[in-house]
């Protein structure tokens, strides 16, 4: 489950490649992405913190479907390929 987990790895994340980071993250089960939620409900008197997590659940799922040989892993390669448009992205 992310819970302890996930702290302990966003803590290393300044010493770990963000990509590799969050692949090694991502389990693609039902329990995993529902902990991960709840994670998320939990601390979302953080906005920000909130926000950031769900971000990531995001691309970690875009990421794991992007290894897929198939039109869908297709499709999620070129929405990943926005990651090399230079434009500034704006968190709080």
């Amino acid at each position: 489950m992310p819970n302890n987990f996930l702290n302990y790895l966003l803590e290393q994340e300044d010493l770990i490649d963000q990509d590799i980071l969050t692949i090694a993250k991502f389990q693609p089960t039902v329990e995993y992405v529902q902990a991960y939620v709840n994670d998320i409900e939990a601390i979302q008197y953080d906005a920000e913190t909130a926000h950031s997590l769900e971000d990531e659940l995001r691309a970690m799922f875009i990421k794991y479907i992007a290894e897929r040989d198939d039109e869908l892993g297709h499709l999620a390669r070129i929405i990943l390929s926005t990651n090399n448009l230079s434009f500034p992205r704006w968190c709080a």
